[in-house]
């Protein structure tokens, strides 16, 4: 779970709405450019006021004091906004869960995710930006570079690892 609060509501660009705890896939399923969590209910003025803030490149949840978390899609990255310390890694270890089962091409289900506390780490050393071209998958371990996202055409500077024998994930 990215978010285990069963209060809020969630708003998107896509005008779509849930309620309940979010898991990456509840999150990204309607392809959103932008996503909001707000503690109460959700009006359509709540929403255009977050559409607004998202076209100005403004931050989202400076837009409604009971915002809880926003994802705002770029074409090669997310960023996250949360008042909530548990939702950057517990999103980070989904990234990194997700990239892993797409280069191994099995079920997302299949791949345990790292435990938040490597995922603080990699994005405290400065966020993820994951490459397909600078993963390497050999027969006992998946190693996935990682770039640091404020300069995207710079190449990997740090890796981390998921061994394949024991689905644990540790750094280099």
């Amino acid at each position: 779970l990215v978010c285990r609060r069963s209060n809020l509501v969630w708003t998107s660009d896509r005008q779509c709405a849930f309620t309940g705890p979010a898991t990456p896939n509840i999150l990204l399923q309607h392809n959103p450019r932008w996503l909001v969590a707000i503690d109460g209910p959700v009006e359509t003025r709540d929403t255009n006021a977050f559409a607004t803030a998202a076209s100005v490149e403004d931050e989202l949840l400076d837009c409604d004091i009971r915002g809880h978390s926003a994802f705002k899609v770029h074409s090669h990255y997310v960023r996250i906004s949360t008042r909530d310390p548990e939702v950057p890694p517990a999103m980070a270890s989904a990234v990194l869960q997700h990239h892993a089962a797409e280069a191994l091409r099995c079920p997302v289900g299949l791949i345990k995710p790292p435990e938040a506390g490597l995922a603080s780490l990699l994005i405290r050393q400065g966020g993820l930006l994951l490459r397909t071209v600078e993963t390497e998958c050999w027969p006992g371990f998946l190693d996935i570079g990682i770039a640091n996202p404020s300069h995207e055409a710079a190449p990997a500077t740090r890796s981390v690892i998921f061994d394949r024998m024991t689905g644990h994930w540790h750094t280099d």
